[in-house]
């Protein structure tokens, strides 16, 4: 079972959770490639990549960044990455709108990261989940398997002794609660689909 968590914990890293998510919604809806390609870079690989060289530096431990004191730095670095992504999709549409979705969830869990742990995992692809749910729900059907991967991600998380089950349960509920006010907000605003 240690096998099966890690690499479940390997393949939802936040970094390729959040490319999945945002490639669902670009192809989903039809958006642009050159937004895909943005949202890749500046959401998935730079944070990554900041990740990679804060560990061969020595600033953190490891690149599942578990120690909590360690996280504030990467996490920092990638929100100005996240804004300068979101800044080259602009205009506002719903593609944008999710990424200042995450620059604003990103944020609120870097405060959070201050004062307590919360599974970044279990945040991200929450979010990501919630974020393809609100937006696809006229085809719920077809996309209800992925409403069980926040589950599948915090097991591993627990399994790994990563997180505390009220580590895991404060990712998932926090970014899920963030994302459908977010979600809400702007289709409320834009009424659109």
């Amino acid at each position: 079972m240690k096998n099966i968590s890690k690499y479940i914990s390997i393949i939802f890293h936040p970094s390729i959770s959040t490319f999945l998510g945002f490639l669902i919604l670009i192809l989903g809806k039809g958006y642009r490639i050159y937004d895909l390609l943005i949202v890749t870079f500046f959401f998935s690989i730079f944070p990554f990549l900041i990740t990679l060289i804060l560990k061969v530096t020595g600033r953190i431990s490891d690149l599942f960044i578990k120690e909590r004191s360690e996280r504030f730095l990467p996490i920092l670095i990638s929100l100005i990455g996240y804004v300068v992504g979101i800044i080259l999709i602009l205009p506002i549409n719903l593609i944008s709108y999710i990424a200042i979705i995450y620059v604003i969830n990103t944020l609120i869990i870097l405060l959070i990261t201050i004062k307590c742990k919360i599974s970044i995992h279990v945040a991200t692809i929450m979010g990501m989940v919630t974020s393809i749910l609100i937006v696809f729900s006229n085809s719920i059907e077809t996309i209800f398997p992925i409403l069980f991967l926040p589950v599948i991600v915090g097991w591993a998380r627990l399994n790994q002794r990563a997180h505390t089950f009220r580590q895991v349960i404060l990712g998932g509920l926090i970014s899920f609660m963030l994302t459908f006010i977010e979600l809400f907000l702007f289709f409320s605003y834009f009424r659109t689909s």
